[in-house]
């Protein structure tokens, strides 16, 4: 009877034991859980990129605080005009040793509150811009932006409401600014990830010696963000070629920085517009098959090369249409 009894007791104590142990581990794991819940509260991870829509910010930038709230609100701290209807827009940032955060290849949307003809009592209107400024420029941000002035164009008979709206805008006055925006992201040394909107996952473009850059008008801000890094950065050997299409030679943005990069035998540069005269010594017209074959890079079936363009929806419909028709497959090009 003794003995049955102590193996009774025996067993009692190795299932007290097991019962103990298993306490401390679900009390254990709730507090990790916990612990690690908390830290992220404070340090938020960088979610991975599941596409180029979806993309990641650093910490402590701008853009971080933009994700986390809806918007940033940036000041206007400078503008100077280098045409009649074209400024460059300086904004400050939070704080002056604050990055904006922006991946290469992204856009910033800006929203404000804009009275117009159909809501006097204002209408919340977003436009999206793409900075001029070095992705790591601290304290502030440049935006170039042609202001559309009511009564200028024929079919925009009151004129860009944003644009027009931040000309106005008052030295210290701050806008919302959000972001990053857009289906394209530069990874740098010949990478692209491109997205299509509503659309999970993303296309890679791996291997790039060859960018096949084709802009019009205000599009080629995206196109000289990529740019300006490849040229800044030696370890970046992909080769850039570049056609800028305008109405006239003085619609040109970004003409001194674009023609300073191209001295430096980085990037190969065309420029074309509809209206020429007798001083003018580039190409004239708009960008149709021939002044393609020209200028763009020769396709190749083995990779190596991608076209990429960006401007008005005209412009990209032709593009989207006429390069399959000259031998580039839609596999060898996107548009912004």
């Amino acid at each position: 009877t003794w003995g049955i009894q102590k193996n009774s007791l025996m067993i009692q104590y190795i299932l007290l034991v097991c019962l103990i142990a298993a306490i401390a581990y679900v009390l254990y794991t709730r507090q990790k859980g916990s612990t690690t819940s908390g830290s992220s509260t404070k340090q938020p991870a960088s979610k991975k990129a599941s596409s180029a829509e979806d993309t990641e910010v650093q910490p402590g930038t701008a853009l971080a605080i933009a994700q986390e709230k809806g918007f940033v609100e940036c000041k206007l701290f400078h503008k100077v005009y280098i045409s009649p209807d074209t400024c460059i827009f300086r904004f400050e940032l939070p704080r002056p040793d604050m990055e904006l955060g922006l991946p290469l290849g992204k856009h910033v949307n800006l929203t404000a509150n804009i009275e117009t003809e159909e809501s006097p009592e204002g209408e919340e209107i977003s436009r999206p811009y793409t900075p001029i400024s070095r992705i790591d420029e601290k304290g502030t941000f440049d935006l170039v932006i042609k202001v559309y002035r009511k009564g200028a164009h024929p079919r925009f008979p009151f004129g860009g409401r944003m644009s027009q709206y931040i000309d106005r805008l008052e030295i210290g006055s701050s806008i919302k600014v959000s972001g990053p925006k857009g289906n394209v992201l530069y990874k740098g040394n010949g990478t692209f990830l491109v997205s299509t909107p509503g659309k999970p996952g993303y296309k890679e473009y791996k291997n790039i010696k060859h960018i096949g850059m084709i802009a019009g008008g205000t599009g080629i801000t995206p196109m000289y963000q990529i740019i300006k890094w490849i040229t800044e950065h030696p370890e970046d050997k992909t080769q850039i070629t570049l056609l800028f299409g305008n109405v006239s030679e003085n619609d040109i943005l970004l003409r001194n920085e674009l023609d300073q990069i191209a001295g430096t035998g980085r990037i190969k540069l065309f420029y074309t517009v509809d209206q020429g005269n007798d001083h003018w010594k580039g190409l004239v017209g708009y960008v149709d098959q021939e002044m393609l074959y020209k200028t763009m890079p020769t396709y190749n079936p083995d990779g190596g090369m991608v076209i990429t363009f960006c401007g008005p929806p005209i412009m990209n419909k032709s593009l989207s249409e006429t390069l399959p028709k000259i031998g580039y497959p839609e596999t060898c090009f996107f548009k912004y």
